[in-house]
C-alpha cells in the first residue's frame, strides 16, 4: 500500500472518529450561567417609588434600602415596598458642611445636587449630578479617570467610597472605577 493511500485511509478513519465524538445534534454546547452577567432589573413595577435610583444602603438588619428620586424602599427579597417618612439623609455617614458645600458650589459655579460624600484620610470625594469632585472641603478639583487612553468626565456620578486600602471607588451609568494614583485608575464598563 502507498504512502498517499495510508495516509487518505488514516484520514477518513480520524475524520469518522472524531465526527462521532462530537454529533451536530449536541450544538451549540451548553456552558451554564456566568454569576457576573446575571443581573435583575428593579423598576416602579417591582415596588420602587421611582426608577431614579440614587443610592442603595444595607440596613442593620441586612435589609437592603435604596433611595430614588421620589423616596425610599425596602426589598424584601422579592420586591420593594415603600418606606413612608423615612429620611434619605439620615443614612448618609458623610455630609459636607454648609463652608464646604459654598465652597464646591462656587468652584462648579452652577447649582449642585449632591448624591454621595465619603471621606478618607482628609480627603473628600463627592458624587454629584455635575461629575465626580475630591478635595479637602476648601480646595477642590474634578475628577476626570483615565485608564492608559481611556479618561471619562463622568456625569450624573451616583456614589464614592473609600474601601479598606484607602482607595476611592465611584459609581455612575457608564460604569465603576477606582483611583489608583492621583492621575491613574481601573475602569470598569457592563463588559466587564
Amino acid at each position: 500500500m502507498s504512502t498517499k493511500l495510508t495516509r487518505i485511509l488514516l484520514s477518513v478513519l480520524l475524520f469518522g472518529t472524531a465526527s462521532t465524538l462530537v454529533n451536530a445534534s449536541d450544538l451549540p454546547l451548553a456552558t451554564g450561567a456566568f454569576e457576573q452577567q446575571i443581573h435583575q432589573v428593579y423598576t416602579t413595577a417591582q415596588g420602587l417609588p421611582n426608577n431614579d435610583v440614587q443610592q442603595i444602603f444595607c440596613g442593620l438588619d441586612n435589609s437592603v434600602l435604596a433611595v430614588t428620586g421620589k423616596g425610599m424602599a425596602r426589598f424584601d427579597g422579592t420586591e420593594w415596598h415603600r418606606q413612608d417618612g423615612s429620611d434619605p439623609a439620615a443614612l448618609s455617614t458623610q455630609t459636607l458642611s454648609k463652608e464646604q458645600r459654598e465652597c464646591l458650589g462656587s468652584f462648579v459655579g452652577s447649582a449642585l445636587n449632591i448624591r454621595d460624600v465619603a471621606e478618607s484620610r482628609g480627603e473628600i470625594a463627592v458624587a454629584a449630578d455635575a461629575g465626580l469632585f475630591i478635595g479637602n472641603g476648601q480646595i477642590w478639583r474634578m475628577a476626570l479617570p483615565q485608564q492608559d487612553t481611556t479618561r471619562w468626565a463622568p456625569l450624573d456620578v451616583r456614589a464614592v467610597v473609600y474601601d479598606h486600602e484607602g482607595r476611592l471607588w465611584f459609581a455612575a451609568p457608564q460604569g465603576v472605577g477606582y483611583q489608583i494614583s492621583e492621575d491613574e485608575w481601573q475602569l470598569f464598563t457592563g463588559n466587564e
